[in-house]
């Protein structure tokens, strides 16, 4: 059985969080946890555990609920992008007090480098550094699926008004990287709905 996707999104900022599940292997993670609530917490429940906690990228409003997260389960192993480091500590990067209104700090147990493979149960998840919108943005990708984070939304792309974001570095990231994926890979953004490699290559008018 593959895996089973679950996204909620966190009103104002509309950032998606998404859980991934391995019922078969009774495995559960989370991509960007801007948000918590009962449904999200019912999923992780239903396979025992939280084993994950996956950030895309060090902006607030994608990790504005993690230590909600860590506190229910506090041997979830936290991912990010080793080129991320200063946005996870530095709360004026990060905005998260504009965004989540109180300082978030993050140190990740795991920071891992471009094409780095970790197992999820029987799930190979690919980690692919895209920076543009962030130094150390970084998509996650695995059977057919790619997490885009703030990279490559439905017909549009990542701000780079915001610190240290670089618009040139972005349409590289896009096109040399996300864009040499299989037409058919499914695309789960950090806001908005979801999309194709396909149809973004075809439509976009961004890249």
């Amino acid at each position: 059985m593959g895996l089973k996707v679950l996204r909620s999104d966190n009103g104002i900022f509309m950032e998606n969080t998404y859980i991934l599940l391995d019922q078969d292997q009774c495995l559960s993670a989370v991509v960007d946890p801007g948000t918590i609530n009962d449904d999200l917490i019912n999923a992780i429940r239903s396979t025992g555990s939280l084993d994950m906690i996956i950030l895309t990228h060090g902006h607030a409003d994608h990790m504005a609920a993690i230590s909600e997260y860590t506190a229910l389960y506090p041997e979830a192993k936290i991912i990010a992008s080793s080129d991320e480091k200063h946005f996870l500590t530095d709360p004026e990067l990060n905005n998260s007090k504009s965004i989540a209104g109180k300082e978030v700090t993050v140190e990740a147990d795991i920071y891992v480098e471009d094409g780095q493979v970790i197992k999820f149960g029987t799930h190979d998840l690919r980690f692919m550094k895209t920076p543009g919108h962030t130094p150390g943005g970084m998509c996650i990708y695995t059977e057919g699926l790619l997490f885009s984070g703030d990279t490559l939304f439905r017909l549009s792309v990542g701000r780079t008004d915001l610190a240290e974001a670089d618009t040139e570095r972005l349409m590289e990231s896009i096109s040399n990287k996300l864009y040499s994926l299989p037409d058919e890979t499914l695309v789960y953004p950090g806001h908005g709905p979801e999309t194709t490699i396909g149809l973004e290559k075809r439509m976009n008018p961004f890249v």
